[in-house]
């Protein structure tokens, strides 16, 4: 009888040990999306560039 109420136990633990790790899989999840939906810091740095180079040339051209 002992065995059956540590077997229920043990069934128990390992389900609210299941359920946190599916959670946490959601929540792993979910930060990589928001990670890689954002632009890299080189993507960012030649926006950036590219941006001051036409603003640059656009006001030679305009000051010709």
């Amino acid at each position: 009888m002992n065995d059956c109420t540590l077997g229920v136990k043990n069934q128990a633990r390992i389900d609210n040990l299941e359920k946190g790790w599916d959670e946490m899989k959601d929540a792993i999840t979910e930060i990589r999306d928001s990670l890689l939906g954002r632009p890299s810091w080189v993507v960012v740095f030649m926006f950036s560039a590219m941006s001051s180079i036409i603003v640059g040339l656009a006001m030679a051209l305009i000051a010709r």
